[in-house]
């Protein structure tokens, strides 16, 4: 925990990824209120956790753990990509305890359905191939081949050298959540707590997949999609960034101020 006051600032990370994987914005939200920055089971320093790992599971953990670091305390929570899955799970089942929430990229599920009826593939690795990659990790042989997972440009150097010696334990752990399925519940009503959803409005850069690959129309379903996380709440913003996937990085400016509206909007 970092920081101090009300409400509790508690970021989720993205699929596969964990409390390194923020760089240094904990630090800079820690300058507004308490921050609480957490490794999922299996990954980064946590032990593995037992199945499902849907986002269900993960957010009753999430709320388990609030209970021990902060019983009774008001939380903005702030979720990364598929991270939002877990988020808006903690919010139809834990409504009350939520002050806000900032969509840093975030996931909706309906991504995959627009995506299918475009004929576009999703540019993610596919469970046979995180299998795959797992057991690679379990022998050492991504160690011994010099094996880096996907860093975001800008990020420290510390975070990078945590990224490569940690990343590929997670493996097995991004596996878990992704083979356990991505549907999460959703609020039945709309919630009545202030909302910024930031979206990328290039959040896969042309660098990642294959030249061939549709990047524009890609981009353009991921956009139009994450815009409808703002459903969630009667008090939402979309606010349109001019980044990639990992823009709480490379503009770490923007995701403090989302949430600084937010909890000046929770406070007020």
């Amino acid at each position: 925990m970092l920081g101090q006051g009300d409400p509790v600032i508690v970021l989720e990370a993205d699929s596969g990824a964990w409390s390194t994987s923020w760089d240094r914005l904990p630090e800079r939200l820690s300058e507004l209120s308490t921050v609480i920055v957490y490794d999922r089971a299996g990954l980064g320093w946590s032990e593995a956790g037992e199945a499902p790992r849907d986002p269900d599971t993960l957010a009753r953990e999430l709320h388990g753990l609030l209970r021990e670091l902060a019983p009774e305390r008001p939380v903005v929570l702030v979720a990364h990509g598929a991270g939002t899955r877990i988020a808006w799970s903690f919010a139809a089942r834990y409504p009350f305890q939520l002050a806000g929430l900032v969509a840093v990229d975030g996931e909706h599920p309906s991504l995959a359905t627009d995506l299918a009826e475009a004929g576009i593939p999703a540019p993610t690795i596919s469970n046979a191939g995180l299998r795959l990659l797992g057991i690679a990790a379990r022998l050492g042989v991504l160690r011994a081949l010099g094996f880096t997972p996907p860093a975001p440009e800008g990020v420290s150097a510390r975070t990078l050298d945590t990224l490569r010696a940690m990343g590929p334990r997670g493996l097995a752990a991004a596996r878990a959540e992704e083979s356990s399925g991505s549907a999460a519940t959703a609020p039945q009503t709309a919630l009545d707590i202030p909302v910024r959803v930031l979206v990328a409005n290039a959040s896969l850069p042309p660098q990642e997949g294959t030249q061939r690959y549709p990047h524009e129309s890609y981009n353009r379903l991921w956009e139009r999609a994450g815009r409808r996380l703002a459903e969630i709440s009667s008090h939402s913003r979309v606010i349109s960034v001019d980044g990639d996937h990992f823009f709480h990085v490379s503009r770490p400016q923007v995701v403090v101020q989302a949430v600084e509206d937010v909890l000046a909007a929770s406070r007020s």
